[in-house]
């Protein structure tokens, strides 16, 4: 069984200071930021894209630091890569398939702000690590 249509999005970097590092990054002459900052209330985060060498990186920050985000553990030690992020047609296909591989879901289809409230979710796929999946 195939998983087809997946195609690659972004990766995305869990960051202390959002606006610090696209601050950092904006001095890198080859790379263009291609984003607005968004404000997800939903999952308590700060978003920013960038397209840094040919590839889309998404950049986020904890919005507000004394409540949960998704990014919290992974800042806590200090390691910066949270996930690859993948496109699909349909989300619940795509889910049911992984599943089936052996992925398993941590994050239920949620609307996501920085994505025009498109559904994203998220799995633990084994060797991988995170994974978003982003409904085209």
């Amino acid at each position: 069984m195939s998983i087809d249509g997946l195609e690659f999005d972004h990766i995305g970097i869990a960051v202390s200071d959002l606006d610090a590092c696209n601050n950092y990054l904006s001095s890198f002459s080859d790379m263009i930021m291609i984003s607005e900052m968004f404000r997800d209330v939903n999952q308590n985060i700060k978003i920013s894209f960038a397209d840094f060498y040919g590839v889309k990186v998404e950049l986020i920050e904890p919005l507000n630091k004394k409540k949960k985000s998704p990014v919290d553990k992974y800042l806590e030690k200090n390691i910066t890569y949270y996930h690859i992020c993948f496109k699909t047609m349909s989300l619940e296909d795509t889910i049911s398939m992984m599943e089936d591989k052996g992925a398993l879901v941590v994050i239920e289809p949620i609307n996501a702000v920085a994505f025009n409230n498109k559904k994203i979710a998220f799995l633990l796929l084994k060797h991988l690590g995170l994974i978003e999946l982003l409904e085209k």
